[in-house]
């Protein structure tokens, strides 16, 4: 999926994190060994996913992806969320 991100590194790092710290949570929540602490886990990797979406509505309002890239990356979130 081609973007026009050009220089916005920081966005384009920001969503990386994002994307990424999911499911580094979910992992760390598996590994620490308790159902609290995996449920604690579970509830930061979908703040992840929430925080991704804000950045996808950052990107769609700089026009820095198309509608339609913002409303099929913004239904994948939705669906990871969940």
């Amino acid at each position: 999926m081609e973007t026009d991100f050009g220089k916005n590194f920081q966005l384009r790092n920001q969503m990386e994190k994002s994307s990424e710290s999911r499911m580094d949570n979910i992992a760390e929540g598996f590994g620490r060994g308790g159902n609290q602490e995996f449920h604690n886990f579970l509830s930061y990797s979908k703040e992840s996913a929430t925080e991704l979406k804000s950045q996808l509505y950052g990107a769609y309002d700089k026009k820095l992806i198309s509608k339609a890239q913002f409303e099929n990356l913004s239904v994948k979130c939705d669906e990871v969320e969940k």
